[in-house]
């Protein structure tokens, strides 16, 4: 990544990581995780396993903490806009994954984790 006037893109250098990167996403996939998230699948330097993430791609984050001085009330103000790479994409609601696995009822009750289940499913494969 090369940040250049408060933003990041991916740099034109070789990929510095040896083998392929899988994120695991859900939707308490949210603030600084869907930031880091979003950043990788724009720079095409992860494929995202899961479900939906909790917020938008582009969203606010970073906070003043603010308390009222004679009422004692403390409430906060985000003063950031993180804006994501691809800006063609900046209507979606959460970042997509590109391989879709849901978590169903089933698996929570079982105990199962289909994203991590599917992740070694594919890295067995690769192999």
């Amino acid at each position: 990544m090369v940040k250049n006037h408060g933003k990041a893109h991916a740099s034109s250098s070789v990929n510095p990581f040896n083998d392929h990167l899988y994120l695991l996403i859900s939707p308490k996939t949210f603030s600084a995780a869907n930031v880091f998230a979003v950043t990788f699948k724009d720079n095409g330097l992860a494929t995202l396993i899961g479900e939906p993430t909790g917020n938008q791609p582009s969203c606010y984050g970073d906070i003043f903490v603010f308390k009222m001085p004679h009422s004692g009330f403390q409430f906060t103000v985000s003063y950031k806009h993180f804006s994501r790479p691809d800006q063609r994409l900046t209507h979606e609601t959460s970042l997509e994954p590109d391989i879709y696995v849901p978590t169903t009822r089933q698996d929570i009750i079982g105990g199962r984790d289909a994203q991590m289940e599917k992740l070694m499913e594919i890295i067995t494969a690769a192999k």
